[in-house]
């Protein structure tokens, strides 16, 4: 069923890439320490990521569909890696702070040499299929894409273990935990 000739897939894309980039506004304007500004890097990512599908449900064509589709992946590839700085500056410890300085870098080296691969090959998106009478999908994927998968589900998976024995260990510290309560 389509609405203003949206289907229900571009209306989700549509409400992702707005409420994220309305806080993505939020967090750089009101913002006040740095773990804020890389929450909003990190809903920026999100934004490009559902702006993009949404115009990947409007695509005619293949090739227009392919296009966005490794616009939508700059987004995805960011993803990981803003969320799991976020994670280190959100728990801010002596542990953190030390992986933050040897990791975070070569972390973001990755990242980048993802979105070079991604805007400049097909190794990550290697093609599109129409599905479901709805959307090009991107398959088949790409030959790295499977390795793009595995660093984006450990670095999340890492992320939120740090949380949990962060939040494990903390058990006097009221505003830490209800913080992690809202995370």
């Amino acid at each position: 069923m389509e609405i203003l000739n949206i289907t229900p897939t571009g209306w989700a894309a549509i409400a992702v890439a707005l409420s994220m980039a309305v806080l993505a506004g939020m967090m750089f304007i009101l913002g006040k320490e740095r773990v804020h500004y890389v929450w909003g890097v990190f809903c920026v990512a999100v934004a490009v990521w559902g702006g993009a599908f949404y115009i990947v449900t409007l695509a005619n064509n293949p090739e227009t569909a392919q296009f966005w589709w490794k616009i939508a992946f700059v987004g995805l590839i960011l993803n990981p890696f803003t969320f799991f700085h976020f994670v280190l500056e959100f728990i801010n410890n002596e542990q953190t702070n030390r992986i933050k300085l040897h990791i975070l870098i070569p972390l973001y080296i990755v990242a980048a040499a993802f979105l070079f691969i991604n805007l400049t090959t097909n190794l990550i998106i290697d093609g599109v299929t129409f599905l479901f009478g709805e959307v090009y999908y991107n398959t088949p994927p790409g030959k790295l894409h499977p390795y793009f998968m595995t660093i984006f589900i450990g670095l999340v998976f890492y992320a939120h273990y740090l949380v949990y024995r962060e939040y494990k260990k903390r058990r006097e510290d009221k505003l830490f935990r209800q913080r992690v309560s809202y995370f």
